[in-house]
């Protein structure tokens, strides 16, 4: 959500309703904010410029209304070393995965294998959540990578797997201890 009224609202809808709640909100800077990293999957630009600072209170907000905060970094797209941008880059994300820890939110949503190894020797104490975006197809695909990351604690199977039950049995079987997110409507799922 992008204002106090927004998660004012989700609140709202939670009241009323019995069988299910919102629990977690998602988040990442706009593309023109200025310490958007570059890892982040840029959806939407704001007409005013911000930073994290501006956004900071909406996510205090939303952890003290009881909301769990995950920021995305779902950018599929792989980095290049020899890019002059990768130092800046990775400063950016360095400076906000602090200022996200100061706040004691350690829970990031990504793809990228790379960003995940980065995440994971600098960043051990924070959680990855998969991302849908990693588009792997089979529980090798899947074993192969929660086996080099043990900090993965949640994943959202692709929209062909989203609805395949006997794969979520058996992966579930197979990783009891690693959260499946399934997509009811959203976004994600094509068409």
């Amino acid at each position: 959500p992008l204002s106090k009224e927004n998660i004012n609202k989700i609140i709202n809808i939670n009241s009323r309703i019995e069988k299910s709640t919102i629990s977690c909100l998602y988040f990442s800077q706009p593309i023109n904010s200025n310490d958007f990293t570059g890892f982040e999957q840029g959806r939407f630009i704001l007409e005013k410029i911000t930073d994290f600072d501006y956004w900071k209170n909406i996510i205090e907000y939303s952890r003290e209304k009881g909301f769990d905060f995950i920021y995305l970094l779902n950018s599929p797209a792989i980095f290049n070393y020899e890019d002059n941008n990768i130092k800046t880059k990775l400063e950016k994300l360095d400076k906000l995965l602090n200022k996200l820890n100061d706040m004691g939110c350690n829970k990031v949503r990504a793809c990228n294998p790379q960003l995940i190894a980065y995440l994971c020797q600098n960043y051990p104490h924070f959680n990855i959540y998969l991302s849908t975006l990693t588009q792997y197809q089979n529980i090798k695909q899947y074993s192969n990578l929660f086996s080099m990351f043990s900090n993965i604690k949640e994943f959202v199977p692709t929209f062909d797997l989203n609805k395949n039950f006997q794969f979520l049995k058996n992966i579930k079987a197979k990783f009891p201890n690693i959260d499946i997110e399934i997509m009811v409507n959203e976004g994600c799922i094509a068409g």
